[in-house]
């Protein structure tokens, strides 16, 4: 935040809001664009970190806790209100305290996507594991993750995880079936073959 404001009040106030860093007028244009280069570096290292992750875990980021708190919030947000099939960037930024613009912008620079995506990431997965538990029907498990249009579901169930959402609730889990695999052989007192 670059301003004219530069009490203490007004610095701690833009800090909470989220700005990164409070320059007053005037400043120095080598400080400035160090902490640039430095916020750019920060964020894309965060970024090369969890580019190919599917959902992140906020306890495993280095994150400042401005960023942290942030992160754990919108989740949490997410998360209470994951069968919520009207829950909106909106109702995210609103809760979180951010304007829509805002919570996009901080979400695309800390984790590379957009609140939208984040919502669908962390619906898919939850409804990757109801279903490998078995927590439900397939339509019980869409609409206990915010999805009242079945075959949309289905769609973007696909799309997340190679499977349709019937086949994976049947699909056994990859360490299951090697220990099948393994099983008859460990009875036999005989490894595998070569």
């Amino acid at each position: 935040m670059l301003t004219a404001k530069a009490g203490q009040a007004n610095k701690l106030a833009g800090l909470t809001q989220g700005a990164d860093a409070y320059l007053t007028k005037p400043f120095d244009s080598d400080e400035l664009l160090l902490r640039a280069e430095n916020l750019i570096a920060s964020r894309k290292k965060i970024w090369e970190h969890f580019k190919n992750f599917e959902l992140m875990e906020v306890k495993d980021l280095k994150l400042s806790s401005v960023d942290d708190t942030f992160l754990q919030k919108v989740i949490q947000v997410i998360k209470d209100n994951i069968d919520n099939d009207l829950l909106s960037v909106e109702d995210i930024a609103s809760k979180v305290g951010f304007s829509r613009a805002q919570l996009h912008r901080k979400l695309k620079a800390l984790t590379n996507k957009s609140a939208g995506q984040l919502v669908s990431e962390i619906r898919m997965n939850k409804a990757r594991s109801m279903l490998q538990s078995k927590a439900g029907s397939v339509s019980e498990v869409a609409y206990s993750v915010g999805y009242s249009n079945l075959s949309y579901f289905t769609k973007s169930f696909k799309e997340n995880s190679e499977y349709f959402p019937a086949r994976f609730k049947i699909k056994k889990p990859p360490c299951l079936a090697a220990c099948l695999i393994w099983l008859p052989l460990l009875g036999s007192n005989q490894g595998p073959s070569d």
